[in-house]
C-alpha cells in the first residue's frame, strides 16, 4: 500500500480512497471493510478509531483542517471525522478512550503535489464572448478532486497543478 502511495503520489486523502477501495475489494460487508481500513491506517501510523453504533462499525478520521457537511466527534483535544455516514444512521456512537502506541498523524487535505493518474486527457472547449478556451483535464483526477471533502480553504490554495492540465486561450 506505502508503494502504491508512492508511485501514485497519493496525499492522506488519496491514501485513504485506496485504503478504501482495498477494503472494500477484500470484503462484503461494510463493517468488514471499515476494521480492515483501520487496521491498515493504524499500521500507517495514523491516529484513527473506530466508533460502535448498534450493529454498525464506523472509521474515525482525525483531520488537519475542518472539514465541512460530515459528522464529527470531539474527543482528546481532537476532531474525528465519520465519512459516509448520515446522522440518522447513527443514535449512539461509541469508541474507546486509548490510543494506538506512537500514532500521532491526522490527515491533511494539502495536495502538495499532483496526484499522478493514468487515464486519458479529456477535453473541453468553452466559449466566452470572441473567446475560446481549450481545457484539457484527466477524468481520473478529476473524479478524486470531485469526490473531495468540502474542507478549509488553505487546503485549496496549498494545492499543486499537474503538468498536463492546460488551457489554450484563441481568439476567434
Amino acid at each position: 500500500m506505502q508503494q502504491a502511495r508512492k508511485n501514485y503520489q497519493l496525499n492522506d486523502y488519496g491514501f485513504l480512497q485506496l485504503v478504501e477501495a482495498a477494503s472494500s475489494g477484500i470484503f462484503e460487508k461494510k463493517n468488514e471493510q471499515n476494521l480492515f481500513s483501520w487496521y491498515l491506517l493504524l499500521k500507517s501510523g495514523y491516529d484513527v478509531k473506530v466508533g460502535y453504533d448498534e450493529d454498525k462499525v464506523c472509521l474515525l478520521i482525525p483531520s488537519v483542517q475542518k472539514i465541512y457537511g460530515v459528522l464529527y466527534m470531539e474527543m482528546h483535544q481532537a476532531t474525528y471525522y465519520i465519512f459516509g455516514v448520515r446522522k440518522d444512521d447513527v443514535r449512539n456512537l461509541k469508541t474507546y478512550k486509548g490510543d494506538y502506541p506512537g500514532n500521532k498523524l491526522k490527515f491533511s487535505f494539502d495536495l502538495p503535489c499532483y496526484t499522478s493518474f493514468s487515464g486519458e486527457q479529456t477535453f473541453r472547449t468553452l466559449y466566452f464572448k470572441n473567446k475560446k478556451v481549450t481545457l484539457s483535464f484527466n477524468k481520473e483526477a478529476f473524479d478524486f478532486l470531485n469526490s473531495y471533502p468540502l474542507c478549509e480553504l488553505g487546503a485549496y490554495f496549498h494545492s499543486g497543478i499537474s503538468q498536463d492540465n492546460f488551457v489554450a486561450l484563441d481568439s476567434l
